[in-house]
């Protein structure tokens, strides 16, 4: 609502879309075998943005009760 002085109370319809990033991520799930304490191993993740907006990824295991003593820290992402 819009009010003028000396005039009287407009009113102005607005609209919006809201644009919701779609992310698609290919694995369905992730086996390090016997991977185990102090040792690496790499896997792929293929990860595709299909909507037309910019979408950021954030992967922060650290803030996960399970893995705070596992060494998740140090966690790469190339």
């Amino acid at each position: 609502m819009i009010q003028i002085r000396g005039a009287q109370t407009l009113r102005v319809p607005i609209s919006a879309d809201v644009i919701i990033p779609k992310i698609v991520i290919y694995e369905k799930e992730f086996n390090f075998g016997k991977i185990t304490y102090g040792n690496s191993g790499v896997l792929e993740m293929n990860i595709e943005n299909t909507s037309p907006i910019l979408a950021k990824l954030r992967l922060d295991l650290r803030q996960k009760e399970e893995f705070r003593e596992s060494g998740v820290e140090c966690l790469k992402i190339k």
